[in-house]
């Protein structure tokens, strides 16, 4: 007889309601907080993306840091533009 596993379908639905909220915040506002948020999540699946290959944690950050420089220097060619 199956035992009856515990559904965690309650705490996922808050936290796409919660992800949802931040993220029409951050497209109404536009412009710099999108590009933020974008950012962000960028560097969140790096990390993770790390972390399944067993990337070193130093060339771990020195990849965050590259991803950080590439997005701050086409935000300061936006905004020349």
């Amino acid at each position: 007889m199956a035992t009856a596993v515990k559904s965690d379908l309650l705490v996922r639905a808050g936290s796409a309601i919660v992800l949802l909220g931040i993220a029409g915040t951050a497209l109404w506002f536009g412009g710099l907080a999108f590009a933020l948020l974008v950012a962000a999540g960028v560097l969140l699946i790096l990390w993770e993306w790390c972390a399944m290959h067993d990337v070193a944690p130093r060339a771990r950050l020195g990849g965050m840091a590259l991803l950080a420089a590439v997005c701050w220097l086409c935000w300061k060619g936006e905004a020349a533009g």
